[in-house]
């Protein structure tokens, strides 16, 4: 367990155990070990059973809550989770993976000149979306480039990426969503005895309102692109349609031909006649040359 002090102003690192640390970094199991000096414990285990949510819940004294990464890059490796317990003097930072000890030990200059617990988890929460806007620029610029491809764009690769980014867009929307009301519940009053000043949370409430709104136009981009795919496909088998159908027309009246002169009958003189062969060619030629001339004049093809 890492136990962190705040000496004037600065926050130092020290291995020595701490009744009341201004920020510790603790598994579950060692968590198990210190459950008598944390009020609200089963509370705070609880929450830990499936981190899938950013949330916080206010207690007496505390707020618990939990922090879960948005997976942007399908890259479970790179998600960071982790519980969290406030108290006015005190942050409990709880994860099994090893992933925030690294991830606070490699921003700690972004750290050590923290006054207060609450403003930790402020800066945690923040770093975590700070590259959010480039990633969403990222993903704007592939629908730009997909909206430019649209002509030459496989169907099965389009109802992919369509269908992926909708995915991604749905989860960021309800993950930034989760911090906006985060961001609502540290500036309520009820929290004030844990904040001096409610104003950086508040940005970083307006900061998630922002992202959430880029995600809401994004995911009318995909929507957008989706209809405009969709149309063009429809005209393209419209086209092939009317194709088919033309030729279909083209040919009707020699179908005709075929299943008169077919019958045989002995009274048809055109059977016996000699040039009765030549000149059923002569009109079938006729016939599909001025169907031709008559769907080129209507501009049907």
């Amino acid at each position: 367990m890492e136990f962190f002090v705040n000496i004037d102003g600065k926050l130092k690192m020290t291995k020595e155990k701490i009744d009341k640390p201004f920020l510790a970094i603790m598994t579950v199991q060692q968590l198990h070990d210190c459950k008598e000096q944390i009020p609200y414990y089963k509370e705070l285990l609880h929450s830990l059973g499936s981190i899938r949510y950013c949330k916080g819940q206010i207690y007496k004294d505390c707020i618990i809550g939990t922090f879960m990464q948005a997976n942007k890059y399908d890259n479970k490796s790179n998600q960071i989770a982790f519980g969290f317990y406030l108290s006015e003097s005190s942050l409990l930072l709880i994860e099994d993976v090893g992933d925030l000890k690294a991830y606070i030990e490699k921003k700690f200059e972004y750290f050590e000149n923290i006054a207060k617990p609450s403003e930790v988890l402020l800066n945690i929460m923040q770093s975590m979306i700070e590259d959010d806007v480039l990633y969403l620029s990222h993903v704007e610029s592939q629908l730009e480039k997909n909206i430019d491809q649209l002509d030459h764009s496989d169907s099965m690769q389009m109802i992919d990426f369509v269908s992926q980014y909708r995915r991604k867009m749905s989860k960021l929307n309800l993950y930034y969503q989760q911090l906006i009301n985060i961001g609502v519940l540290f500036q309520s009053k009820i929290c004030s005895q844990y904040i001096d000043d409610s104003s950086n949370w508040q940005m970083f409430t307006l900061q998630n309102e922002r992202l959430q709104q880029y995600v809401e136009l994004l995911k009318d981009d995909i929507n957008q692109l989706n209809q405009t795919y969709q149309s063009k496909q429809q005209i393209q088998q419209n086209k092939i349609m009317g194709v088919l159908t033309i030729v279909t027309t083209i040919f009707l009246p020699l179908n005709l031909l075929v299943g008169w002169y077919g019958m045989n009958f002995s009274t048809m003189k055109e059977l016996d006649w000699q040039y009765g062969y030549p000149l059923v060619i002569i009109l079938s030629i006729i016939i599909v040359v001025c169907e031709i001339i008559y769907f080129k004049k209507k501009k049907l093809f």
